[in-house]
């Protein structure tokens, strides 16, 4: 047997509160109800991850000055 490992970034989100509630939704109403999720196995695997301003991460400060 066979098994698909999807990613799919979702980028569509300006908060990190909206990714937070979407995530949610994701796992008590789709994932956590059997007959929403019929070809779910196993437990699925989400993460949020926050992107910073790279040059700023890098530096510590603004570089585009």
């Amino acid at each position: 047997m066979h098994t698909l490992h999807v990613e799919h970034p979702i980028t569509d989100f300006d908060a990190e509160a909206a990714a937070v509630a979407f995530l949610e939704i994701l796992r008590t109403r789709v994932w956590g109800v059997a007959a929403n999720s019929p070809a779910l196995a196993g437990d699925p695997v989400a993460r949020i991850l926050v992107v910073e301003d790279l040059f700023q991460v890098a530096v510590g400060h603004d570089l585009a000055r």
